[in-house]
C-alpha cells in the first residue's frame, strides 16, 4: 500500500515538472511570435 503510494506521487511530480517545462516553452515560443509579428507589422507599414 505504502508503495503504491509513492508511486503515485512520483507520477504526479513527473507531470507537475513536464508541465512546467511546457509553459516556459510555451512562453518562449510566445515571445518569440509575438516578435515576429511586431517586426512584420513595422515591415507591412
Amino acid at each position: 500500500m505504502h508503495q503504491k503510494y509513492h508511486q503515485h506521487y512520483q507520477q504526479q511530480q513527473q507531470q507537475q515538472r513536464l508541465r512546467l517545462k511546457l509553459l516556459r516553452l510555451w512562453k518562449r515560443a510566445k515571445k518569440r511570435i509575438y516578435r515576429n509579428s511586431s517586426f512584420y507589422l513595422r515591415l507591412g507599414r
